[in-house]
């Protein structure tokens, strides 16, 4: 029988370039579902997590065509040196924010 288990990694922005780190490993989906949304809400919005299910003992050594199954990916969102250009205060995806930005710069 395989054993599975289901890492889970926080992307600051989305971005696999920018800061990222381990948030834990799980033996049940579940609660590696809820470790990321735990995770993401504690963070504010700026980071979202990626849970994958991985077999123990069976890595990539080698093989291209060896993918592991993604559980829960990141979110496409905009660049977080955009964000720092636009000087943004706010979480762009908070839409009562952005209402509230708005109405406050934009007379």
């Amino acid at each position: 029988m395989k054993k599975l288990v289901y890492p889970v990694t926080a992307y600051r922005w989305s971005d696999r370039e920018n800061h990222s780190y381990f948030v834990g490993v799980y033996a049940k989906k579940a609660a590696a579902l809820k470790a990321a949304d735990k995770e993401e809400d504690n963070r504010g919005g700026k980071y979202d997590c990626e849970v994958l299910e991985v077999e123990l003992d069976n890595g990539i050594e080698g093989k291209s065509d060896h993918a592991f199954k993604v559980i829960k990916a990141i979110e496409k969102r905009i660049p977080s040196d955009l964000l720092i250009k636009r000087r943004l205060d706010f979480n762009p995806y908070d839409l009562n924010a952005v209402a509230k930005w708005t109405k406050k710069n934009l007379k």
